[in-house]
């Protein structure tokens, strides 16, 4: 490991914040993993009631859907994993390789290949939960069926589906091609193989924004403390010609984030309508 971080040192800055972001993703993803989809509050803080300080790599996980060993990571996780293979085997993106290990990480007689996932009510915990081994989201499940009739996202119409996954799967994109006027056009076209939902385009293309910018610039502040990248995203959203009118909605949200930064995460979540 010394060996390891001896290596990334000696990188340029801009290299060492981005494989900074990659790991810090998969690192977050595998630490917040036993505390997922806990979505009463009553049960996260008795999750966490022995030491509501460390609620990373909590073991007994509290998980209600699935159960994997600490450490390993969620689908989340696992999605980033294999676009950042494909991406780097192929030196780019070629849609063929990615479809193919995406189809072979999560579809039929793999660990995610487990029948639990489609009995999932929105709001409601099965009596078979928590599944023994990982959880398969209905994005995934969906792009696995499309796949085994040689299809994708892309023959979907009017794809309604705004799950998250779509933000996790962007961190290797915006690695690939940060400084790069093709960022945004690859983020379209590789989050469109699984998702095509106007929402998550939207949403990733913004987060592909701010990631590029933390990446190029490092952490920095404006005079009045603000956070610099943060404000240069809302400048960029106002005022920079190739962004798009749906992207352009999300800065008074933005905005308003902002001037909500001192509430806690719970409050936060709650004020931003997130039940």
């Amino acid at each position: 490991m010394d060996e390891l971080l001896d290596e990334l040192r000696s990188l340029p800055p801009i290299k060492q914040r981005a494989i900074a972001a990659f790991m810090g993703a998969l690192v977050g993803d595998a630490a917040a993993q036993p505390l997922h989809w806990v979505y009463h509050d009553d049960v996260m803080q008795q999750a966490v009631s022995k030491d509501p300080t460390k609620p990373e790599f909590l073991v007994p996980p509290a998980n209600p859907y699935y159960r994997v060993p600490c450490g390993s990571q969620s689908h989340y996780g696992d999605k980033m994993l294999t676009l950042m293979r494909s991406l780097v085997h192929c030196k780019g993106f070629d849609v063929k390789h990615y479809t193919d290990l995406l189809f072979k990480t999560f579809g039929p007689g793999t660990a995610y290949d487990n029948p639990g996932p489609t009995k999932y009510v929105v709001g409601a915990i099965h009596e078979t939960y928590p599944v023994d081994g990982p959880w398969r989201n209905r994005s995934i499940r969906r792009f696995c069926d499309l796949h085994a009739e040689g299809k994708t996202a892309l023959d979907i119409n009017n794809d309604d589906w705004p799950d998250p996954d779509c933000v996790a799967r962007i961190v290797a994109v915006v690695l690939m091609w940060a400084g790069s006027q093709e960022l945004q056009s690859k983020v379209e076209e590789i989050i469109s193989v699984v998702q095509t939902c106007d929402v998550c385009l939207t949403v990733v293309g913004v987060a592909a924004r701010l990631i590029e910018l933390y990446i190029l610039n490092g952490e920095t502040r404006s005079e009045d403390g603000r956070n610099g990248n943060v404000e240069k995203l809302v400048d960029i959203l106002k005022t920079a010609t190739d962004v798009d009118k749906d992207q352009r909605t999300l800065t008074p949200l933005i905005k308003q984030v902002i001037d909500n930064k001192h509430l806690s995460i719970k409050d936060a979540t709650l004020k931003f309508g997130v039940r």
